[in-house]
């Protein structure tokens, strides 16, 4: 889980300072407000990524409260986000771990059947603190 939270510090460090660079030699040029207020927004932007799955989270995530989920290697749940949902599919990412510590990120499907979701098939991984290759993060980043 480090190496991939690094990475996205790191490419929010050098967004923020790409954009200060840029809005810096505008303002030279144009002394308004609006500049300002783009600089601002632009800033706030990679956090507006979050909005959508955290809606689905608050709307939908009661309904996977209960779901079992057998891929033969399954650790406690520290936490899910919905992050797609339709009629009778969804795509959750479930950050599993023992003792509240996160070590996996995990895709999962689901089809909602009679009414009730059932775990469809295992995704991929997106980042493991067990070893191995996977090392990639969400969009937006979830850890």
């Amino acid at each position: 889980m480090g190496e991939p939270l690094v990475q996205v510090v790191l490419l929010y460090i050098l967004f923020i300072v790409l954009i200060t660079i840029l809005f810096g030699l505008l303002r030279k040029v144009f002394k308004n407000r609006i500049v300002i207020f783009c600089y601002v927004f632009i800033l706030i932007s990679p956090f507006l990524l979050y909005i959508p799955v955290e809606v689905n989270t608050f709307l939908y995530g009661k309904e996977f409260k209960d779901v079992e989920i057998d891929t033969g290697l399954n650790y406690p749940v520290v936490y899910y986000k919905v992050f797609s949902i339709s009629k009778n599919e969804a795509e959750l990412f479930f950050v599993e771990g023992e003792n509240g510590y996160h070590e996996v990120g995990n895709f999962y499907y689901f089809v909602k059947e009679n009414g009730k979701w059932k775990f469809n098939r295992w995704g991929r991984t997106m980042w493991t603190n067990y070893g191995g290759s996977a090392s990639e993060f969400t969009v937006p980043p979830y850890f």
